[in-house]
């Protein structure tokens, strides 16, 4: 097999398919279905932030309302002779 994904595939459509395959064989695929589940779950890969970096809170939200309070309210903070085409 070229990578784990596709070694992966293999295992679980022998678990799906297993009619024909002898005991031995059966507990052998499970016992590999059991590794991959329990890697899986112990090693999901990076989610989230990279450990030791700093965070920084960039307060969007509150941002994003004075944009919006600034250019798209009733009363714009600068007014169409702002942004009138020269």
């Amino acid at each position: 097999m070229d990578s784990d994904d596709e070694s992966n595939q293999f295992v679980m459509n022998e678990i799906i398919d297993s009619s024909s395959l002898d005991d031995e064989r059966k507990a052998a695929i499970l016992g590999a279905a059991h590794l991959i589940v329990e890697d899986t779950l112990n090693h999901p890969g990076r989610i989230g932030s990279v450990e030791g970096h700093a965070v920084v809170d960039r307060e969007r939200l509150l941002h994003h309302d004075l944009l919006y309070k600034d250019y798209f309210s009733e009363k714009p903070t600068f007014g169409p002779k702002t942004f009138r085409r020269r």
